[in-house]
């Protein structure tokens, strides 16, 4: 115990010099953190320019590329205007050009100040990694922006483009390209930041804008490089680093002042703990003694209440659980009761259900069939005295009946599926099954001038007659909302994949047909749905995608839609791997067009 008593004095000098030192860790973390912020607002700022900029130059290129598509390959005269425009509004590209399929240079527009000086540096040509830029932004039809080149024999000076694919009638006509030096962009776009800080932009692997004396360039633990991406998939990291003269004014010598006064505090504590110590060694020692025994006479007396307690506890906690566990079996035999109740009720009402089906079946529609050939024999009846308006009437009756028996076909197939459990015992070539759908001529898919693309399906242990139904309704839905002035094009595909660490089968059913918005996703698969703004080319019954997601829902897997209007719809079918055969790949290349 002496020991302890000698020892507290050393213990409260070393804490008092180790708060010192913590709080002088803290202070530097601080100043690094503050360090670190204010290079982070800055790189954000710069980022935020640099995105700025290139979403103004797109959109400009996209008004040229729109009118282009519009009114067709533009007169030399109002093409130089367009260009015109675009350099003295943004005022940062060299040049603005006209590129033909091939990537050569056309046709080249340079500032007002560069024309009128006469000669200047004539435009680069574009190399075998910018004409693949090109060629993606082609595929694309959006802009892209080429790789950086070096603008001189020393690599001092970067330059970049920025291009935006042409065309014409539906078809690729060259491209329009603005021709940037990076130096006089960044230095444009970030002159508040150049006096202090050091920017330095990379791309892949090289450095394109910045200093490149290495003493600039100082190591800095708070700076970390942001990626910026262009148009097209290339990528800048960007790099901001203080100057000494930000670093100095963040940084401080408050640290080493707290240290070294946290050191002499300790010391001057250590020595008057010690004196205190000396004086009180000799009462404590009586007066610990005394404290020893009565604790341990207290200490005893408490323990034995404590134990008095735990017992009455224990044994109340042992009583509450008995009558807990006794409710509990009580409860869950309750609850097995109704869940049997409820699955025989559920049983009955199924069974109901079903006899409504086969009641509808059997019994409306006689009369409905009844009807429509009373309607024919009277209307073809040359004895009938019925005039321009009666005929008129039995025609829009006939047209009724017709609705109605469509309508309550298309009901008896709802229920069909809901209500039959499907058969999965079976391996089905969906592939072969879509072929055979697709090649049914009661479809009428040739006389609309339609085609069926098919690439490599899963094969899939399913109920074959449900997944027949699933691919007609599909392909019976492309055909009624299809776009008059194209052909439509139907391709069903699959693979297996792996999202999330779960292992699915997909399907796709993509169309080039109307389209509809993203907000009426969900809406399509509704009963008796009809989306504004779609024409269909066949009355309908409503029913056909409610009847798809049926069939999707009893094999166990999800169906959405994906469209744009206008550009076509694709609906998406994925199934858990149990449902997924022994066929069938992840890459999907077209294995029959029909």
């Amino acid at each position: 115990m002496s020991r302890i008593a000698r020892s507290i004095p050393y213990a409260a000098g070393a804490t008092c010099f180790l708060a010192a030192i913590f709080l002088r860790q803290s202070l530097v973390a601080h100043q690094r953190a503050d360090l670190q912020r204010v290079v982070g607002m800055m790189t954000a700022g710069s980022l935020a320019e640099l995105g700025a900029f290139t979403q103004s130059m797109t959109r400009a290129l996209d008004h040229i590329a729109g009118e282009w598509e519009a009114a067709g390959r533009l007169p030399a005269a109002q093409w130089r205007h367009q260009c015109r425009l675009v350099l003295e509004r943004l005022g940062r590209p060299r040049a603005v050009e006209w590129l033909d399929d091939d990537g050569n240079i056309v046709d080249v527009v340079v500032p007002e100040p560069e024309r009128r000086g006469g000669a200047r540096e004539p435009s680069p040509p574009l190399d075998a990694e910018a004409r693949a830029a090109l060629a993606g932004a082609r595929a694309r039809r959006a802009a892209a922006a080429t790789p950086a080149f070096a603008s001189d024999a020393d690599a001092q000076r970067w330059s970049f483009r920025l291009v935006v694919p042409l065309f014409r009638d539906g078809r690729a006509d060259g491209f329009v390209s603005a021709l940037f030096s990076v130096d006089d962009v960044v230095d444009d776009l970030l002159a508040a930041l150049i006096h202090d800080y050091v920017v330095t932009i990379d791309e892949d692997g090289r450095q394109i804008y910045g200093p490149r004396d290495p003493d600039l360039l100082a190591p800095c633990p708070a700076c970390d490089p942001y990626a910026f991406d262009l148009p097209g998939g290339r990528r800048w990291q960007l790099e901001v680093r203080p100057s000494p003269e930000v670093r100095t004014a963040i940084a401080s010598g408050l640290p080493q002042i707290i240290l070294a006064a946290g050191a002499l505090i300790a010391a001057l504590l250590t020595a008057m703990l010690q004196a205190l110590a000396r004086q009180r060694r000799g009462a404590r020692a009586l007066a610990l003694t005394n404290r020893s025994l009565q604790s341990e006479v207290h200490s005893r007396r408490i323990a034995e209440q404590e134990l008095r307690v735990l017992a009455a506890e224990l044994e109340q906690r042992v009583r509450e659980r008995t009558a807990e566990l006794a409710s509990s079996n009580a409860a869950l035999s309750g609850e097995n009761a109704l869940r049997r109740h409820a699955q025989t009720t559920l049983e009955a009402a199924n069974g109901n259900l079903r006899h409504f089906a086969s009641f509808v079946s059997h019994e409306l529609r006689q009369p409905l069939a009844a009807m429509a050939l009373w309607v024919d024999l009277l209307e073809n009846d040359p004895d009938a005295t019925l005039g321009e308006r009666g005929r008129g009437y039995l025609r829009q009756l006939g047209a009724a009946l017709e609705r109605m028996t469509g309508f309550l076909e298309a009901q008896l197939r709802l229920a069909r599926v809901t209500y039959t459990q499907p058969n999965m015992e079976e391996d089905v070539d969906v592939g072969a099954l879509a072929r055979e759908v697709a090649g049914d001529g009661a479809l009428g898919l040739r006389n609309a001038g339609a085609a069926v693309e098919i690439g490599e399906v899963p094969t899939l242990r399913a109920d074959r007659g449900q997944m027949r139904q699933l691919l007609r309704n599909l392909i019976e839905n492309a055909l009624k909302y299809r776009r008059t002035d194209t052909p439509l094009r139907v391709r069903i595909e699959g693979r297996r994949l792996e999202r999330e660490g779960v292992r699915r089968c997909e399907i796709r059913c993509s169309d080039n047909g109307q389209g509809f918005a993203a907000s009426d996703a969900e809406k399509i698969f509704d009963l008796f749905a009809q989306l504004p703004g779609r024409k269909s080319t066949d009355a309908g019954s409503g029913v056909g995608l409610a009847i798809c997601r049926r069939i999707v829902e009893h094999h166990g897997g999800t169906i959405r839609a994906e469209g744009r209007p206008g550009e076509g719809a694709t609906f998406i079918i994925e199934l858990p791997a149990s449902r997924c055969g022994s066929r069938g790949g992840d890459a999907a290349p077209a294995a029959a067009c029909i």
